[in-house]
C-alpha cells in the first residue's frame, strides 16, 4: 500500500488549457451565434410575415380602397361618406344640413345632376344587403329637392320597405298596388298624386301587405310611370333591392337614365361586385357612378321618427316637417 501509495504522488495531472483563455473563447463565439440568430429570426419572421399578408390578401377579397372599386366596376366614385355621428342618418342631409355627412351626400346630390342633362330617373343599387343603399336613396333624394328639383322618393324594395317604416307609411298603398292592376297613364297619374309629401319632396310608399308575395314589377308599368313623371319636370329615386339578388333591381337599371352603385368599403367583396357589374352591363343599365359608404356603426342606433313625428312642426329641426312643392323650403333646413 506505501509503495502503491508513493506511485501515485508521482503522477503528473494533466490540467488542460488555461482556464480564464477558454472562459474568453466560449463568451466570443457566444456572442456571435447570438448576432447571427437574430438576423436570421428577423430575416424569417420577414418572410413569413409577407407570406401571412398576401395568403390574407387572397382569402378577405373584401373592398378597401377607392381604386380598387373603381377598377372593378369600372366607373368613377363619386363619393366617399364620411363618418355620421346621427342616430338617425337617413335624415341626415335635412335634419343635420350643416354636417360633414349632410355635405358629402349634397356632392354626390350635384355629381348626380351633372352625370347627364337628361337625367330624369335614378335607381339605388348596390352588390349585397345592408351596404347603405336606403340611406343613400333618401339623402339623395333630399339634396336633389335642395337643390331646387321636384322629386319623387319611390320605395321599390317591396320585400324590405325601410322607406314605408322610415316615413310612416307602412299602411298605405303604392307601387305594389300600381303593378297588380293593368297599367295606364291615369295609373301612374294617381299614384304619384296620392304620393305621401316629406320633407319638401313626394315619397311613394312601396304598398307591400304584410305577409303578401310582392306583384313582379311590370317593365311597362315603369315606363309610363316615368313618363309621367318627366311630364311633371320631376326626379324619381328609387329604392331598389340588390341587383345581384332579386329581379326588381335589374328590371329598373334597365329602364332608369343613370344607376348608381353604393359600396360599403371594407365590407362588399370583389366577387360580388363584379357579379353586379357583370348584370349591370347585360341589362344595358347606364351606371353613374359609385357612392362609397359604412354602415356597420349605425346598426344598433334608435330607429328615427316614428309616424306621428311626420304631424309635429316642432321648432329647431328636432323633428322632420311635412311641405309641399307649392311652398319649397329652404335649402338645407327640414
Amino acid at each position: 500500500l506505501e509503495s502503491r501509495a508513493d506511485r501515485l504522488r508521482t503522477v503528473v495531472p494533466d490540467v488542460g488549457e488555461v482556464l480564464g483563455a477558454a472562459s474568453e473563447a466560449s463568451e466570443q463565439r457566444s456572442g456571435v451565434a447570438g448576432i447571427t440568430a437574430a438576423i436570421a429570426a428577423g430575416v424569417l419572421g420577414l418572410i413569413l410575415g409577407l407570406g401571412a399578408a398576401l395568403l390574407v390578401d387572397r382569402i378577405d377579397r373584401r373592398l378597401r380602397s377607392v381604386e380598387t372599386i373603381e377598377e372593378e366596376l369600372e366607373t368613377e366614385v363619386l363619393g366617399e361618406i364620411p363618418k355620421i355621428a346621427d342616430e338617425t342618418p337617413e335624415l341626415v342631409t335635412a335634419m343635420r344640413a350643416q354636417t360633414e355627412g349632410a355635405d358629402a351626400f349634397r356632392r354626390f346630390g350635384a355629381g348626380v345632376l351633372a352625370s347627364g342633362d337628361d337625367v330624369t330617373s335614378v335607381l339605388i343599387t348596390s352588390a349585397s344587403d345592408r351596404e347603405g343603399r336606403t340611406t343613400t336613396a333618401i339623402n339623395t333624394a333630399i339634396a336633389l329637392q335642395q337643390a331646387g328639383r321636384r322629386v319623387y322618393l319611390i320605395s321599390a324594395d317591396r320585400r324590405n320597405p325601410e322607406i314605408d317604416r322610415i316615413f310612416g307609411l307602412t299602411t298605405k298603398a303604392g307601387l305594389d298596388q300600381y303593378f297588380r292592376g293593368h297599367v295606364s297613364e291615369a295609373d301612374a297619374q294617381n299614384l304619384l298624386a296620392d304620393a305621401s309629401p316629406r320633407l319638401g319632396m313626394r315619397v311613394v310608399a312601396s304598398g307591400t301587405v304584410q305577409g303578401s308575395v310582392p306583384q313582379p314589377l311590370s317593365a311597362e308599368g315603369v315606363k309610363v310611370l316615368l313618363a309621367v313623371a318627366k311630364q311633371q319636370d320631376a326626379v324619381v329615386v328609387f329604392d331598389a333591392p340588390p341587383a345581384t339578388s332579386h329581379a326588381d333591381g335589374l328590371g329598373l337599371a334597365a329602364q332608369c337614365d343613370r344607376t348608381f352603385v353604393v359600396v360599403d368599403k371594407g365590407r362588399s367583396r370583389r366577387a360580388t361586385l363584379q357579379t353586379l357589374r357583370s348584370q349591370l352591363r347585360r341589362v344595358h343599365a347606364h351606371v353613374g357612378g359609385a357612392l362609397t359608404i359604412q354602415t356597420g356603426r349605425w346598426r344598433a342606433k334608435s330607429s328615427g321618427p316614428g309616424p306621428k313625428d311626420w304631424a309635429q312642426d316642432v321648432q329647431g329641426g328636432a323633428a322632420p316637417v311635412d311641405a309641399d312643392w307649392s311652398e319649397p323650403q329652404a335649402s338645407g333646413t327640414s
